[in-house]
């Protein structure tokens, strides 16, 4: 019975067959879950040069821009053949600051003296504001999806950020 209880009996393997199988199988899934934690250090150390990159001054890594468009062709603005348009005569010192508090505060010119104008105007500022809320939202969405399946100081201080985003926060 214990001879055939380790062989098998009728062609159907035994316990160790079965037994083999398995201690094989156990190797397979260790050397597989090795193969996944080298793959993630990879990717960490990946990420982590690429967040390097990304900061504004930073120096790329050695081959980090091959294959980018900008390294192979870069852009470049085409000549100007008829020099570029200017105003004549310049207008005064005041006009210009006012034009340029205008695109700054409000990105469009003040309609003077028309309350047509300035209706239109509060439209296009209720809609912009509109529009804004609607991005919060989806900033404040996708925000908890990252926050809620994550802890540590890195998730309190993205979290931060996404509320900075939506006018909250650090």
């Amino acid at each position: 019975i214990g001879r055939a209880f380790f062989n098998g009996d009728d062609g159907s393997p035994g316990y160790g067959a079965s037994r083999d199988q398995v201690l094989a199988a156990l190797a397979d899934m260790v050397n597989l879950l090795r193969a996944t934690g080298g793959m993630l250090i990879v990717s960490g150390h990946t990420y982590a040069l690429a967040e390097d990159a990304s900061t504004v001054g930073s120096v790329l890594p050695v081959g980090a821009d091959r294959g980018a468009l900008a390294r192979a062709r870069p852009y470049r603005l085409p000549e100007v053949t008829q020099g570029f348009a200017r105003s004549d005569p310049e207008p005064s010192e005041l006009r210009r600051i006012w034009a340029f508090a205008e695109t700054l505060v409000g990105g469009c010119p003040w309609p003077d003296g028309s309350f047509e104008g300035l209706g239109v105007l509060a439209r296009e500022w209720r809609w912009a504001a509109y529009q804004v809320r609607l991005v919060a939202g989806e900033v404040a969405g996708h925000a908890r999806a990252v926050t809620d399946n994550n802890s540590g100081e890195a998730r309190d201080r993205f979290k931060s950020f996404a509320e900075a985003l939506q006018g909250g926060g650090e």
